[in-house]
C-alpha cells in the first residue's frame, strides 16, 4: 500500500514539474502610439521547438493555459487586399480583441511578432513547410508597400531561455520599446533588460533630417506610407540603391587594404575571438590568432565592396575553408560600419575594435548605424541597426534564463520612466593605509593612477559598469555581472617589485569572484589565464589582498589589463585596485622575531583574523592593542 501511494505521489510530482516546465510566458503589449487598439493588427509566426513545425499563434484564443498554436499552411491564404490577388495569411488579430493586451508564448523559435498599423500585413504562405513571403520594401508592387508596420523577434527555447529583440536591420517605421523580466529568485542571469527608442516618431524623423539632410543618406527617408498621414520611414541603407551603389566606403576600404599590405595589423577582438595579427596578401586579409580561444587558427577576409559593408554580405559572408572565417568577417564588417579600423597607428600598436568610446569617431562610418546608436535615440545606445550589430554585444537583444514576462511598448518609451529597483545605500570603501611610495595604483582616489587612460573594455560582456560617488569617493558600480575587463588604455604597469594586489569589493549577494591580472609574455603573446577565486561576503566591503606569488607564471613586469568573471547577474562595487609592497609606515616598528601569540589578531579594518602570527600574510595588524608589522 505504501509503495502504491509513493508511485502515485511521484506521478503527481512529475505532472507538476511538467506543468512548470511548460509554463507559457506573457508578453504584454502597451499601446503608447497614436493608433487606437482596434487599428493595431498583431500576428506571431514561427516554429515549434519540439519538432520545427511551422506555426502561427491564434491570438483571439490565446491564453495562459493554451498558447493556441496552429499550423501555418496554404489554407490560411484567405485574406485579400483587392479582388483577384493571390490571397494572404489570415493570421492577424486587432489589439482590442486580445484579452488584457497580453499574449502568451510557448516553446517556439524563429518567431516574428508583426504589428500592422491601420492595416494587417499581407503575407502569403507559399507551401505547407512554413515558407511565406514577407514584406519587400524594395519592391514597388509589394502589397505592403503602403503599410506602416513593425516587428519583434523572439525565441523561447527548449531550456527555458528567452531571446527577444527589436530590429532596425530593415527600417525604422515607428518607435518600439522592449523590456524583459527574469525571475531573480530562481537564478535568472538577467533580471531586467530594456531596449528601444526613447523619442516620439516626429522627433526621430526630424532628428534624421537635421543630421543627414545634406548627404547621400538623406535618400534613406522614404515617403511611401499611404495608410496614415504621419510621414515617411527611414530605410536601412542596404535597402536603398541611391546609397549603397555610390561607393561610400570605397576610399576607406582601399586605405585599409593599402596600409596593411606593408605592415601587420594587431587586433583585440574580445573574449570570444581573442587577439589576432594579420596582413593583406593580394585582395585577401589573412589573419592568425595569437591568443585567446582560437589561438593558432587562421581567417581570411576578402576585399569587400561598399555594398558588402552595408549589407553584411559578399566578402563578409564567405567561407574560405577556415572555421574562423565567418566570425572574423563579422568583426571586420562591424568595425567598418563603426569606423574603428585605424590606419594611423604605429607599427605593432594594438587596435581594440570593441572600445565603444571610439565608435563613429573617424572620418567615415555608417550614419544610419551611428544615428540609432545614439543614447538619446535608443535606450542606453543599444539597437539592431545592421547585420552584425551583435558583435561586441551592441544589439537590441534581451535574453534571460527563467523568464517571467516581456513588455512590448508601441510608440517607444517617450514619456515613460524605468521601473525603480531599490538598492541599499552603502558607504565608501575603507581608506587605504599603504604609503604612496609602496603603491602602484590602477584605480583609487587615494593614489595617483599609473593608467590615466583606464577604461572598461567592451568584450561582449553583459555587465553594465558606471562610475559613481560614495561619500565623496569614486567607485565602479557593476550590475548584471557576468565578466568585466579594465584596460589600461595602451599602458603597462611594471609590478615586479610589488608583493600584493589589493582591491575592495562590496557585493549585494555572496558569490565567488575570479580575479585575473593579464600580462604580455616575453614573446609578446598574452597571458590571460591566471586567476584567483575570491569568496565575497554580501553587504559589506571585502578588503582583499592577493599575494603576487599566487599567480604562478605571471610576467609581473608587463601587466596591461585586469579581468573579473564568474558572474551570474550580481551587482557589486569595486574600489582601490592597486599593487603594493610592504614597508615601514611612520610610527610602526617591525617585529621580525617571535611575537607573543596570546590575544586576538585584527587587520586595520577591525576584522578578526584566524590563526597566529606565523599563519598571517605579510602586513600591518592590531595585536594586544599595538600595531605590529608581520614580515
Amino acid at each position: 500500500m505504501k509503495k502504491t501511494c509513493f508511485i502515485l505521489l511521484l506521478a503527481l510530482l512529475c505532472c507538476v514539474m511538467q506543468k512548470v516546465t511548460a509554463q507559457n510566458i506573457p508578453i504584454e503589449i502597451v499601446n503608447n502610439s497614436v493608433f487606437p487598439d482596434d487599428k493595431v493588427y498583431v500576428a506571431i509566426i514561427g516554429k515549434k521547438v519540439s519538432d520545427d513545425t511551422p506555426i502561427y499563434y491564434d491570438l483571439a484564443s490565446n491564453n495562459a493555459g493554451d498558447a493556441s498554436l496552429k499550423a501555418l499552411t496554404t489554407d490560411l491564404n484567405t485574406l485579400h487586399k483587392e479582388g483577384g490577388d493571390r490571397g494572404y495569411a489570415n493570421v492577424f488579430t486587432t489589439l482590442d480583441r486580445i484579452k488584457n493586451n497580453t499574449v502568451y508564448v510557448d516553446k517556439t523559435h524563429a518567431c516574428r511578432m508583426f504589428f500592422g498599423f491601420n492595416s494587417p500585413l499581407y503575407l502569403h504562405v507559399n507551401d505547407n513547410n512554413g515558407g511565406y513571403a514577407g514584406a519587400d520594401m524594395q519592391n514597388p508592387t509589394d502589397p505592403n508597400i503602403d503599410v506602416r508596420w513593425e516587428l519583434i523577434e523572439f525565441t523561447y527555447d527548449r531550456y527555458g531561455v528567452m531571446f527577444i529583440n527589436t530590429t532596425r536591420v530593415d527600417a525604422f517605421q515607428y518607435p518600439m520599446g522592449l523590456e524583459l523580466y527574469g525571475n531573480a529568485a530562481a537564478g535568472a542571469n538577467n533580471p531586467y533588460t530594456k531596449r528601444g527608442e526613447v523619442n516620439t516618431y516626429e522627433e526621430i524623423i526630424n532628428r534624421w533630417r537635421a543630421e543627414n539632410g545634406g548627404n547621400i543618406f538623406s535618400n534613406c527617408l522614404k515617403n511611401k506610407i499611404t495608410k496614415d498621414n504621419l510621414g515617411g520611414i527611414i530605410m536601412q541603407p542596404s535597402k536603398v540603391g541611391e546609397v549603397k551603389n555610390q561607393g561610400y566606403f570605397d576610399e576607406y576600404i582601399n586605405r585599409i587594404w593599402r596600409e596593411f599590405s606593408s605592415k601587420d595589423i594587431y587586433v583585440d577582438m574580445g573574449d570570444q575571438l581573442g587577439f589576432w595579427r594579420g596582413r593583406v596578401n593580394g585582395n585577401n586579409f589573412v589573419l592568425i590568432s595569437e591568443a585567446g580561444p582560437r589561438k593558432g587558427q587562421t581567417a581570411v577576409v576578402g576585399k569587400p565592396t561598399t555594398i558588402d559593408v552595408i549589407e553584411g554580405a559578399g566578402e563578409f559572408a564567405r567561407f574560405n575553408g577556415n572555421d574562423a572565417d565567418l566570425p572574423v568577417q563579422a568583426m571586420f564588417c562591424g568595425a567598418m560600419n563603426r569606423g574603428v579600423i585605424r590606419t594611423n597607428l604605429a607599427s605593432g600598436e594594438l587596435q581594440r575594435w570593441g572600445d565603444t568610446g571610439s565608435f563613429f569617431k573617424t572620418d567615415i562610418c555608417n550614419p544610419y548605424v551611428k544615428f540609432f546608436h545614439q543614447t538619446d535615440i535608443s535606450h542606453d545606445g543599444y539597437t539592431y541597426a545592421f547585420a552584425y550589430d551583435d558583435t561586441f554585444d551592441q544589439s537590441a537583444t534581451c535574453a534571460t534564463s527563467y523568464p517571467e514576462r516581456a513588455v512590448v511598448t508601441l510608440g517607444g518609451f517617450c514619456g515613460q520612466t524605468d521601473p525603480i529597483t531599490p538598492q541599499p545605500e552603502i558607504s565608501a570603501a575603507p581608506k587605504p593605509v599603504h604609503p604612496a611610495a609602496n603603491v602602484k595604483s590602477v584605480y583609487s582616489d587615494s593614489y595617483t593612477s599609473l593608467v590615466p587612460g583606464m577604461f572598461i573594455g567592451s568584450w561582449s560582456q553583459q555587465t553594465a559598469t558606471q562610475e559613481i560617488v560614495l561619500d565623496g569617493d569614486k567607485a565602479l558600480k557593476n550590475t548584471n555581472f557576468n565578466y568585466v575587463g579594465i584596460e589600461f588604455g595602451g599602458g603597462e604597469i611594471n609590478a615586479s617589485d610589488m608583493e600584493y594586489i589589493h582591491l575592495d569589493v562590496y557585493p549585494l549577494s555572496s558569490f565567488t569572484l575570479n580575479v585575473y591580472p593579464i600580462c604580455y609574455n616575453n614573446d609578446e603573446s598574452v597571458n590571460d589565464l591566471l586567476k584567483k577565486p575570491i569568496s565575497l561576503t554580501a553587504n559589506q566591503w571585502n578588503s582583499v589582498d592577493i599575494p603576487m606569488t599566487d599567480f604562478s607564471g605571471l610576467n609581473s613586469s608587463r601587466i596591461f589589463q585586469f579581468k573579473f568573471d564568474n558572474g551570474n547577474g550580481e551587482t557589486f562595487y569595486l574600489d582601490n585596485l592597486y599593487f603594493y609592497k610592504n614597508g615601514l609606515p611612520d610610527g610602526i616598528n617591525a617585529i621580525e622575531a617571535a611575537v607573543q601569540n596570546t590575544g586576538t589578531w585584527y587587520n586595520l579594518w577591525g576584522q578578526r583574523q584566524s590563526g597566529d602570527a606565523a599563519s598571517l600574510p605579510k602586513g600591518v595588524y592590531i595585536h594586544n592593542g599595538k600595531k605590529i608589522l608581520v614580515k
